[in-house]
C-alpha cells in the first residue's frame, strides 16, 4: 500500500465559472448532423425573413434538438456559475421552446437578429461581452465556451492571457483545432455527460443541391476536428511525458491518477480519454501498462512511471514516426520522376 502523495488542493468554493452559448451554430451542427448538409442549408432558407415552417421542417427540428442541462452541469462541475448567457436570434423556428429550457437554468438570452446569411455578428457580441465580463469581474476564474465556430480561438487566447482558465466545448465539422489548441481544456460536445448521441435520419444531399459560395467558404475555414486528434501511440506518449515531467517536479514514485490526467491536458488540451474508446482516465492508464504502473487505493488510483518500458515505447514510437517520414518522402519523389 502506497501512501497518496501531498498534492495541491483547490479550494471549489473559489471557482467562479462565466458560460458562454454560441447557441445558434450548437444547433445548427446539430441539425447538420442528424439530418444532412443539405436539409440544414434548405431548411435554414426557407425560415428566413420569419417566414413560418412546414410541418417538415418542425419535425426535423424536434428530432435534431439540443439538450440544455448537461451543459449547465458541466460547467458547474469547475466552480460555481455566476454568469451564463446564450447567443441566438431566437425568434428563429429552429431556437422554438429553448428559451423556456434556458430560463429554468437562469441563462440570460441575447437576441441577435439575422440580419445576413453569414453569423458574425453574434460571435463579435459574444466575445466583446466575454472580454468585458473578464475584464471587470475579477472574480471570474473559469471560461466556458459551448460553440461549433472555430472564430473563437483569438478569444479563447486572450482570455487566458488575462489569467483565466479556458474550457472550450465544441462540435465537429467547423469547429478548427484552432480552437482546441488554444483552450486549457478543450472536449468534443459529444463527451459531454448526459447528451444523448443523435442518430442520423437523412440521406445525401439531393442531386439539385447547390451551397452557396459563402457556406462552402465558411465550412472550409480551418482543419475539420471530426476525428480525434491524438492516436492510441501519441497518447501513450504525452502519457510517458506527463509521468516524467510529474515525478521530475515532485519527486514522488507514485502520483494520483487526477494529477497526471489535468498535467496530460495542459500539454494537450485535446486530450480525452473518452475520444479514444476508454470510458474512464484509470481504464486509459491501465490500457498502457508498459508506461505506468496502476494501484487502485481506497482512496483513489495512483500511478507511477516504469521507465524501462516508456524508454521501449519512445524508440519504436520513434521509428515508425521515420518510417512513416520516409514513406511519405518517397512518395512524393516517385510523383515527379513519374
Amino acid at each position: 500500500m502506497h501512501a497518496v502523495p501531498s498534492m495541491p488542493k483547490l479550494a471549489m468554493t473559489s471557482e467562479r465559472v462565466a458560460l458562454y452559448f454560441d447557441f445558434e451554430n450548437v444547433v445548427l451542427s446539430r441539425y447538420r448532423k442528424v439530418h444532412g448538409q443539405a436539409h440544414t442549408t434548405r431548411d435554414w432558407e426557407a425560415t428566413k425573413d420569419g417566414r413560418p415552417p412546414v410541418e417538415a421542417i418542425m419535425d426535423r427540428i424536434a428530432t435534431a434538438r439540443v439538450e440544455v442541462a448537461p451543459f449547465i452541469d458541466f460547467a458547474a462541475s469547475f466552480g460555481t456559475v455566476t454568469l451564463k448567457r446564450a447567443y441566438a436570434d431566437w425568434t428563429s423556428p429552429f431556437m422554438a421552446g429553448y428559451g423556456q429550457d434556458f430560463g429554468l437554468h437562469a441563462v440570460e438570452l441575447v437576441q441577435m437578429f439575422r440580419v445576413s446569411n453569414r453569423k458574425n455578428a453574434a460571435d463579435i457580441r459574444l466575445a466583446i461581452d466575454a472580454v468585458e465580463d473578464v475584464v471587470r469581474q475579477d472574480h471570474l476564474t473559469h471560461v466556458v465556451f459551448v460553440s461549433a465556430d472555430s472564430d473563437f480561438a483569438p478569444l479563447a487566447q486572450r482570455c487566458r492571457r488575462l489569467g483565466k482558465h479556458v474550457v472550450g466545448i465544441g462540435t465537429g465539422g467547423p469547429t478548427s483545432i484552432y480552437l482546441a489548441r488554444a483552450c486549457d481544456e478543450y472536449h468534443p460536445i459529444d463527451s459531454v455527460p448526459g447528451l444523448t448521441e443523435p442518430e442520423r435520419v437523412a440521406d445525401e444531399s439531393p442531386e439539385d443541391f447547390r451551397p452557396s459560395a459563402a457556406r462552402a467558404d465558411q465550412d472550409m475555414d480551418a482543419p475539420q476536428l471530426q476525428e480525434p486528434d491524438l492516436r492510441p501511440a501519441d497518447a501513450g506518449m504525452l502519457l510517458e511525458r506527463a509521468l516524467r515531467y510529474g515525478h521530475e517536479r515532485s519527486d514522488a514514485d507514485w502520483m494520483t491518477a487526477a494529477f497526471i490526467k489535468s498535467f496530460m491536458q495542459r500539454m494537450d488540451p485535446l486530450f480525452n480519454e473518452k475520444t479514444l474508446g476508454f470510458r474512464r482516465f484509470s481504464s486509459f492508464l491501465e490500457a498502457h501498462g508498459d508506461i505506468a504502473e496502476v494501484e487502485h487505493t481506497t482512496t483513489g488510483t495512483l500511478c507511477a512511471f516504469d521507465r524501462h518500458c516508456a524508454v521501449s515505447l519512445t524508440r519504436t514510437t520513434a521509428l515508425r514516426r521515420d518510417g512513416e517520414s520516409l514513406l511519405a518522402m518517397s512518395e512524393v519523389i516517385s510523383t515527379f520522376v513519374l
